[in-house]
């Protein structure tokens, strides 16, 4: 094994950003690349062998200027076709195994004032967060269901399944009709996920998860906002003998 450090050093590639929210460009700081090659002969004669190659990076993105790690893995064993605009042929290349690090999805950002919700809430809401970003569709799914169950059970909503709960959330004042009815089709996807391993597409998902987080807003953080905010004493204008 062969390893070289540095070689992808100033690098720059177009990366979601953990902070940013959206694609932008991160400039590699520093790499280590580990590579190995072995070569085939056949009657006297040298060919291109097994290959593969990883590379470790610690990027930066160049608009907020967020640190984050780069890995990446290519082999000789694992290609994809594609058509070359530029030669009008099909053409082969190495498949990137990318992975990032904080995991992160294009478009999506963590809750902010995530320090208001339950610390049980938090977790399952973080734990779904990953799952999503990390591309884990199934994990994901039931994690919005379970979100949506933790949320019903700390406010202790009434009913033996879940969607009594939800109704329930809606008697005491939680949510509203409208909003219950998207909660119920959150239920049905997770549902899917668990018990008919259907994988959902991030678009479906993310929106799953939109809905789930207006109502941890609503339930837990604007409350406790408002709570924080100073107190105005009512003045009243007294009456003129």
């Amino acid at each position: 094994m062969r390893i070289e450090f540095n070689k992808s050093k100033d690098e720059v590639y177009v990366l979601p950003c953990t902070n940013c929210g959206e694609k932008t460009r991160h400039k590699v700081l520093s790499s280590v690349e580990c590579s190995s090659e072995e070569k085939i002969y056949y009657e006297g004669v040298e060919y291109n062998g097994l290959w593969y190659l990883e590379e470790f990076q610690i990027i930066i993105c160049l608009g907020c200027e967020e640190v984050s790690f780069r890995s990446n893995m290519l082999n000789s064993e694992d290609d994809e076709y594609y058509f070359n605009n530029k030669t009008g042929q099909e053409e082969c290349r190495p498949v990137n195994h990318q992975k990032l690090y904080p995991k992160r999805l294009s478009g999506r950002k963590e809750l902010k004032d995530c320090k208001y919700l339950p610390d049980k809430i938090y977790k399952i809401y973080d734990e779904t967060f990953n799952a999503l970003c990390g591309d884990m569709p199934i994990l994901a799914a039931i994690g919005v269901r379970a979100l949506i169950e933790a949320i019903c059970n700390h406010k202790k909503a009434k009913g033996r399944y879940l969607n009594q709960k939800i109704i329930d959330l809606v008697e005491k004042k939680f949510l509203n009709r409208e909003r219950a009815k998207f909660l119920h089709k959150i239920k049905i996807l997770g549902n899917d996920a668990a018990h008919k391993i259907r994988l959902y597409d991030n678009d479906t998902l993310g929106v799953a998860l939109d809905i789930a987080e207006h109502l941890l807003v609503e339930v837990y953080i604007l409350p406790r906002k408002v709570k924080s905010l100073p107190k105005v004493k009512n003045q009243h204008n007294k009456k003129k003998k």
